[in-house]
C-alpha cells in the first residue's frame, strides 16, 4: 500500500471539505434537522472524488478498504469543521443574559 498516496488523497479532500461544506450550508441554509442530509451531500461528493481519483490513475483510491477509511476519516472531518462553523457563529453573535436569543 502506498500511504504516500493515500497522505495525498487525504490531504487534498481535506483542504476542500471546509469550502464543500458552507457551499452545501448556503444551498440548505440554518434548516433544522437537515444535518445528516447535509452530511450525507458531503460524503457523495467526497465518494466521488475517491472515484475520480480511481478513475485517473490512483490504484490506492480504488481500494474498498482505502475508501471505507477515507469515508469514516472524513466523517470526523464534516463533525468537526460543522462544530467549529457552529462555534464561530456563537462567537460572532454572543448571547447576553437577559436576552431572548
Amino acid at each position: 500500500m502506498n500511504a504516500l498516496a493515500i497522505i495525498q488523497l487525504v490531504s487534498a479532500i481535506s483542504a476542500a471539505l471546509p469550502a464543500l461544506i458552507q457551499a452545501v450550508e448556503s444551498v440548505f441554509g440554518a434548516v433544522k434537522g437537515q444535518g445528516v442530509v447535509k452530511k450525507d451531500l458531503v460524503q457523495q461528493s467526497v465518494q466521488t472524488a475517491l472515484q475520480v481519483a480511481a478513475a485517473t490513475g490512483n490504484d490506492e483510491a480504488a481500494k474498498p478498504e482505502v475508501q471505507q477509511a477515507v469515508i469514516a476519516g472524513t466523517s470526523n472531518l464534516i463533525d468537526g469543521i460543522v462544530g467549529a462553523i457552529n462555534a464561530a457563529k456563537t462567537w460572532a453573535n454572543p448571547v447576553t443574559v437577559g436576552s431572548d436569543r
